[in-house]
């Protein structure tokens, strides 16, 4: 089985740049590629699984890195095709944000400060 990379109509969006999106297709393009090499890689190995059952466990290990990352981007992906939408307030997840952080606001706040908080930590790891 080979995994063909889709195509994402996603419009100018309000909080996540051009070059973020561009640097996420690449980076789901590169899980396509990878997906596909391994399954080529293990379906080649499997002619003789018994010399080759580590390799094919750490194989399959790794495709299901690769394979979550692909559908993983998908899914993020397709929801951006549409644009920006309004938050459903009457949604489930909604309700248990309201009731775990006792506000939308604070959630979104929590949620912004933890999505800038990898640039910061990988700072102090690499000085």
């Amino acid at each position: 089985m080979q995994y063909t990379s889709k195509t994402f109509e996603i419009p100018t969006l309000r909080g996540i740049s051009a070059k973020n999106i561009e640097e996420h297709v690449k980076l789901y393009n590169a899980y396509v590629k990878n997906t596909n090499v391994v399954l080529e890689k293990m379906e080649e190995l499997q002619k003789d699984a018994d010399n080759n059952a580590y390799l094919l466990g750490e194989l399959g290990r790794r495709f299901s890195f690769e394979y979550n990352g692909m559908r993983n981007h998908e899914i993020y992906f397709s929801c951006l095709e549409g644009g920006q939408k309004d938050i459903n307030t009457k949604s489930t997840l909604y309700k248990k944000i309201v009731r775990d952080f006792g506000s939308y606001e604070i959630w979104l706040q929590r949620f912004k400060l933890l999505a800038m908080s990898y640039g910061m930590t990988k700072k102090l790891i690499d000085s």
